[in-house]
């Protein structure tokens, strides 16, 4: 792989007379490397390699971390179902959103969210048909006791309510 690499190097020559005859001549120099100048020739290559894939590494791995740190929503979902292993109601709680999505196998008339320690009334509405959202933001943080209505059942389940990032 030795090739001759030819350099021009040119030499200015000049007239040291008070005529100036003589003008600039160019001179033509071969050199031939040896294997010191091609191994450096091979670690100045690589290095630039390096240096490439590690910059194009930190903008990947900092691309793959701006994507992680966008929060996620997280979707947690209640089902509560009758004796018999049919689904009764869902209720999906969106991390995203203020507001949780209750929904009956059957038509409910009212839903009651109570306090699960003292039994207490904390928030209810009438509903007509067999879904409805609730406000998350009408609650605090905690778990409570979730009755729905219907024409032949009270339905009960256990929700927790967390910090919604909306």
């Amino acid at each position: 792989m030795l090739t001759i690499i030819k350099l021009k190097i040119y030499k200015v020559i000049s007239a040291l007379s008070k005529r100036n005859t003589q003008s600039y001549l160019p001179t033509l120099y071969s050199v031939q490397p040896n294997k010191t100048t091609i191994i450096t020739l091979k670690l100045n290559a690589m290095k630039k390699i390096v240096f490439i894939l590690a910059i194009l590494l930190v903008g990947f791995s900092s691309y793959a971390q701006d994507t992680k740190s966008d929060s996620k929503e997280k979707i947690t979902k209640y089902i509560t179902t009758f004796p018999n292993g049919d689904e009764a109601i869902t209720i999906t709680d969106n991390s995203k959103s203020s507001d949780l999505e209750l929904a009956s196998s059957d038509n409910f008339y009212k839903y009651e969210i109570l306090e699960s320690s003292s039994h207490e009334l904390v928030h209810g509405e009438t509903n007509r048909g067999n879904v409805c959202a609730i406000d998350k933001t009408k609650l605090e943080e905690g778990t409570y006791t979730l009755k729905v209505y219907t024409e032949d059942f009270v339905i009960t389940s256990d929700i927790t309510i967390g910090e919604s990032e909306s």
